[in-house]
């Protein structure tokens, strides 16, 4: 963390423990649906949580590249989201490739996994190319209006 300034730091431990709550909570619910109803939406419990760590894991990803604490200062943030959305592209292609079905039974399998990654990946780039081409544009137009 020596690589970022003190919003960025401020930012990354804002986000984690909000992806932290989620995290809880998500696993609560589960729990829940699990003891009362005999629920299980995954193969295996274990597979489960996995899932919800992914979508907290989304979750601050996506808030880390709209809040600019993603990367250092002194990292280039349009060649990273091109690497990103090229790897993601890739993984997210293999993972609908491979021999076992993301859903089977009703039930998410673990070729799930591939996918999340690849879109965890695009989900960085787009979210860098959201915050700087919309939304910058946006206050820089509503800025220059008044």
């Amino acid at each position: 963390m020596q690589s970022y300034d003190e919003y960025q730091k401020h930012i990354r431990y804002k986000y984690g423990y909000y992806s932290f709550e989620i995290i809880t909570f998500l696993t609560l619910f589960n729990y829940f649906l699990s003891a009362l109803y005999d629920f299980q939406w995954a193969e295996t419990k274990e597979l489960e949580i996995i899932v919800i760590i992914f979508i907290a894991n989304i979750y601050s990803l996506i808030m880390f590249s709209y809040r600019g604490a993603y990367l250092a200062k002194w990292q280039s943030p349009k060649r990273y989201s091109i690497i990103y959305f090229v790897f993601g592209i890739a993984i997210m292609t293999l993972s609908f490739f491979l021999s076992s079905p993301l859903v089977s039974n009703g039930r998410i399998t673990s070729s799930i996994l591939l996918f999340l990654i690849g879109l965890v990946l695009i989900r960085i780039s787009c979210t860098y190319l959201v915050t700087r081409f919309v939304v910058d544009k946006l206050n820089s137009n509503d800025i220059g209006g008044r």
